[in-house]
């Protein structure tokens, strides 16, 4: 035991590069098992949120209803794509910040903003960039930020 002669050094060779083998192979598997998720979760935010984001200067009344119906198909997206992610946690407050926000928005919180700039207090943000800042940051999550 513990004999690392000349003998047994092809042995040593042939493990170490079966095990960094594996590791390459494992890491090849996961990157693309994530980005092909990654990819399928952005399409399907994006579709939904066509017409809404990127936001826009100006938001129609006839735009308010589409939120809350996107909020389903995004939160099952979400679901099938939080199990590639290995922080999950960030993902789950993003989306329930999503789905919290559009379950609450309304074009009446839109047109006060719009119309009564003198009611805002420093450091408020007005609704539209409040929603950008949300979709950013479930977007951010497709991203993958390790390095290897």
């Amino acid at each position: 035991m513990g004999d690392f002669s000349i003998d047994n050094f092809g042995a040593i060779v042939a493990s170490v590069l079966t095990l960094l083998g594996f590791y390459v192979t494992y890491r090849i598997y996961y990157k693309t098992r994530f980005n092909r998720a990654a990819s399928a979760f952005r399409s399907t935010v994006l579709a939904e949120l066509q017409g809404i984001y990127p936001v826009t200067q100006y938001w129609d009344m006839n735009i308010f209803p589409k939120f809350a119906a996107s909020v389903f198909k995004i939160e099952s997206a979400a679901e099938e794509f939080k199990f590639v992610l290995r922080c999950k946690t960030e993902f789950e407050s993003a989306v329930k910040e999503y789905r919290d926000y559009c379950k609450t928005i309304t074009w009446n919180q839109e047109a006060a903003w719009t119309l009564y700039p003198t009611s805002r207090k420093p450091g408020d943000v007005s609704p539209r960039d409040k929603f950008s800042h949300i979709v950013d940051r479930l977007l951010s999550c497709t991203v993958d930020k390790r390095t290897s």
